[in-house]
């Protein structure tokens, strides 16, 4: 499966970018780490690379280990954004989460110190838990430039394209351990989890009840796990692409003929015209920047209900297409 990686890179601590990738040995088993303490939205999925110097918030043994094995890192491992969870500063869920194969290769004050002392809307404080994929390509130091000394930046937009190998752990153990982090920080989720993603809602529509809207981002998740059900043959390449200066793609994909396929979901109340604009704008970029030769772009709008001005719209502008969904719960 093909993906576009961000310019920007996620640059980490040695001890961080190894229980990432190597994982660390706890009781016997191989344990791999999946979850980054995190204050500012970062765009993934990004390609990993670490700081050369130690890192400076206090570490647990095993990652003292970690920060100070010299074995290198071979820059072929990419970060993805998988969940983000709002919680409560506590000693005692860094004192959890340290502790129980999620964390460990930090002492407890050290998420804690970090969350403390920053400077920002605690409402923002946050646990991302991200998956890690080996890819096919492997990135050199000649690859990379430090932008400034917390910033690593892929010197050639060419080579943002990637193919992914294999996650480092299967889906299996990743879920465990996403399953283990729910149930670890559940008392300690703030209110702006709660409200982290509000449904769209539209109570003047008089075809929809506002009670029974769905988010867009709802959508875009269950879109993207029944990619093959839209069409046979697609395959998830990103969501949420950021193409400047056009806006943000809400999902790309690949077809069966290697050809991309920009897909743009409609809100309920937005206008035709803005849809048409957007998605013909973001397959113009995709055209222009990220085919090879011999590769086709084509698009397609999803809404939810059956629109025949939209579809006499689309059927003006060569390879786009509008489809319906539809979501019955038993």
């Amino acid at each position: 499966m093909q993906t576009i990686i961000k310019e920007k890179c996620f640059k980490l601590h040695r001890s961080n970018a190894k229980a990432f990738i190597n994982g660390f040995e706890k009781d016997g088993k191989l344990i791999h780490q999946t979850i980054y303490c995190e204050m500012l939205n970062k765009n993934f999925p990004m390609l990993i690379t670490y700081y050369k110097h130690p890192a400076k918030f206090p570490l647990s043994k095993i990652g003292y280990d970690l920060n100070y094995d010299s074995s290198p890192l071979r820059i072929k491992y990419i970060a993805d954004f998988v969940e983000e969870y709002f919680i409560e500063n506590k000693i005692e869920l860094w004192n959890t989460l340290c502790n129980n194969g999620l964390f460990d290769i930090w002492l407890p004050e050290a998420p804690y110190a970090r969350f403390k002392d920053a400077k920002g809307d605690p409402s923002k404080y946050r646990i991302v838990l991200l998956r890690i994929y080996e890819i096919e390509e492997e990135f050199h130091a000649s690859d990379i430039r430090e932008a400034n000394v917390r910033t690593d930046m892929i010197k050639d937009r060419s080579k943002l394209q990637v193919t992914i190998k294999k996650p480092v752990v299967d889906d299996t153990t990743f879920y465990n351990i996403k399953n283990l982090l729910e149930e670890s920080i559940n008392s300690y989720r703030s209110k702006q989890n709660k409200k982290s993603f509000p449904s769209d809602t539209h109570s003047e529509s008089s075809y929809i009840d506002s009670s029974q809207t769905i988010s867009e981002r709802n959508l875009e998740n269950i879109i993207v796990e029944r990619l093959t059900d839209i069409e046979p043959g697609l395959k998830l390449i990103q969501r949420q692409l950021t193409v400047k200066p056009v806006g943000r793609i809400d999902i790309l994909c690949s077809d069966q003929n290697n050809d991309f396929v920009v897909i743009e979901l409609k809100k309920y109340d937005a206008p035709k015209s803005s849809v048409i604009d957007q998605i013909t704008g973001y397959m113009g970029y995709v055209r222009k920047h990220l085919v090879k030769e011999g590769q086709k772009v084509r698009g397609i709008i999803i809404c939810g209900q059956k629109d025949e001005k939209l579809i006499y719209s689309a059927s003006a502008v060569n390879d786009l297409e509008v489809k319906t969904f539809r979501i019955i719960i038993e």
